[in-house]
């Protein structure tokens, strides 16, 4: 088959959104900043790419390791521990998707160290939405499925009514804090 149209969240967007959160978060202070990652997947890479571009504008806030846990927690978790024992004023913490932010602070308290690095995520999933309320996580960018599936549908309407359509269709993303609803 052919691939008509690429219908998907705009991850460099997202990115950026987490790592507004990240900057909003250590306004005051600045610090290091860990990235947990998943490299070589696409979205991924386009996440990370905005959050770098939104902390380069932060010259108080510096990006000292970005370490592959390919989006699980426990690695995400072993990861954390390894930075902590290293690094262990590390301010902040963005995990690509919401296993590697988990696994992050499942890390940071169990050094006791909750409350004194900022997490930032990525999805809001429903346990990521109660760390956040529980100020575990400071916030996370937000996909929005259900507006992915109605741009999909609509394009495939377009599609063989004979319109044009484009080749890829970026859908927003936004971010999702204790303030949310």
């Amino acid at each position: 088959g052919k691939v008509v149209c690429a219908v998907q969240s705009d991850n460099v967007e997202g990115g950026r959104q987490a790592g507004r959160l990240m900057a909003e978060a250590l306004k005051d202070t600045g610090g290091k900043v860990v990235i947990i990652n998943h490299p070589g997947v696409t979205s991924v890479l386009d996440r990370v790419q905005g959050f770098r571009e939104v902390i380069a504008l932060h010259p108080d806030i510096k990006i000292i390791a970005d370490v592959p846990a390919w989006g699980q927690r426990d690695r995400a978790m072993a990861s954390m521990e390894d930075i902590l024992l290293r690094v262990p004023d590390v301010a902040g913490v963005f995990g690509i998707n919401d296993d590697s932010a988990l696994g992050a602070v499942a890390a940071i308290e169990s050094a006791g160290k909750l409350g004194t690095i900022v997490v930032v995520g990525y999805d809001a999933t429903p346990e990521a939405k109660d760390a956040i309320k529980a100020g575990k996580i400071y916030g996370d960018a937000i996909q929005y499925p259900t507006l992915i599936g109605v741009k999909a549908v609509q394009a495939i309407l377009d599609y063989f009514a004979g319109k044009d359509v484009p080749e890829k269709i970026d859908v927003e993303v936004g971010v999702w804090t204790k303030d949310s609803k």
